[in-house]
């Protein structure tokens, strides 16, 4: 019984990735059309105690290769408690000087807090035909708001998609998180090229405001503090299924840094991760047990072991299966993003990763607070 549940369980697994890696390999950028002159577009930039990195932000949206005319942005404050607005203030002037439209929407004090209220707000006062969402700690290609919305030449596209990296310092926790990010961008590639989509990053998303508005906008899942990014996805995908793109092109990319703690890190997994009890697609349940189980296995089968009940070659050929398609799949990843240089810690992440990934998904189901942005939540 117990070799059948191991092998089923990574047999499973194994033709996943193996599906995944096709489609992340095969996945090219295609340009439809330069709709560019005719679509108008807000840039979002939600941000809530964001002194530190509002500044770099700005300074990169200001580099971006667009029609003044055609594009505007819009700051949208979540009650913040730092200097965040007041530095916002000073950037009004130098976006005027290059012609762009340039709002800093603040929180009303008696308006709910959180991140979903905050883009809401702007979204009404947008006059863009497209949305295009980030985040107040990235920074953006000369061409991505371009590589946005020529995908929407297509009328039959209804949200774009596009790949978050985290740009590594010199800690084995950045790398990890880095590694791990890509890894998740591409999964989230060979995900909805399946017709399945599973994750998205709201860093770097769009969607036609039109589209936004017919669906309900952020109404599913509008109980948890997160989650605006794939609630809305998957809320798209019911309703127009079909119709999502993932990005490729790495002028497409969004760059931002890592956590920068391991407790601040295992939080924003924990928040990340919480989302998944409140899912109604079968799918993102089904594929998510099924990567849990797949971990979960590594350390089973070591305990199986000790105690004598399988033998060492079967043993190792678990491990053969689970690490060796968790380091080719990261390899891709790496390779897709040009992430030459993360690849000498493939293997240090490869081995470590189960075993977090494993207490993460048993914290979510235990653990009810995480804290996100000096807020507490239950």
């Amino acid at each position: 019984m117990i070799y059948i549940l191991v092998n089923t369980i990574l047999l499973l697994y194994v033709v996943l990735l193996t599906i995944w890696i096709f489609n992340v390999l095969t996945t090219k950028h295609i340009v439809t059309g330069d709709y560019q002159n005719e679509l108008t577009v807000t840039v979002i930039i939600p941000a809530r105690n964001e002194s530190s990195n509002i500044d770099i932000c700005l300074a990169s949206l200001l580099k971006l290769d667009c029609d003044p005319a055609r594009v505007e942005f819009i700051v949208a404050d979540d009650h913040s408690e730092d200097d965040t607005i007041k530095k916002c203030g000073d950037w009004i002037g130098k976006f005027a000087d290059k012609n762009f439209r340039f709002i800093v929407s603040e929180a009303e004090e008696q308006e709910s807090e959180g991140k979903k209220n905050a883009l809401n707000r702007a979204i009404k006062i947008a006059q863009g035909d497209v949305i295009i969402t980030s985040d107040a700690d990235c920074t953006f290609e000369s061409g991505w708001i371009h590589k946005h919305i020529e995908q929407y030449y297509d009328s039959e596209v209804n949200m774009v998609c596009g790949p978050v990296i985290i740009a590594p310092t010199k800690k084995f926790l950045d790398y990890f998180q880095s590694i791990e990010q890509s890894v998740l961008t591409a999964i989230s590639i060979g995900a909805l090229h399946m017709g399945y989509p599973l994750m998205c990053n709201g860093a770097n998303l769009s969607f036609r405001k039109t589209t936004f508005d017919e669906i309900g906008g952020y109404s599913y899942g509008i109980a948890l503090p997160g989650g605006d990014d794939v609630f809305l996805m998957l809320s798209m995908n019911r309703s127009y299924p079909g119709s999502i793109k993932y990005l490729s092109s790495l002028q497409s990319k969004v760059t931002t840094s890592a956590e920068t703690g391991f407790n601040s890190y295992i939080d924003q997994r924990l928040r990340h991760g919480s989302k998944v009890k409140t899912y109604e697609e079968w799918h993102v349940k089904l594929i998510g047990g099924l990567l849990l189980s797949s971990n979960i296995i590594v350390f089973l089968s070591g305990i199986l072991f000790v105690a004598q009940w399988i033998p060492a070659n079967y043993l190792f050929w678990i491990f053969v299966a689970k690490f060796g398609m968790d380091a080719v799949f990261g390899i891709i990843a790496l390779f897709k993003f040009k992430q030459y240089n993360l690849l000498v810690y493939i293997l240090p992440v490869t081995i470590l990763y189960p075993l977090i990934s494993t207490f993460i998904g048993i914290s979510i189901i235990f653990k009810k607070n995480y804290t996100w942005k000096g807020r507490l939540f239950k």
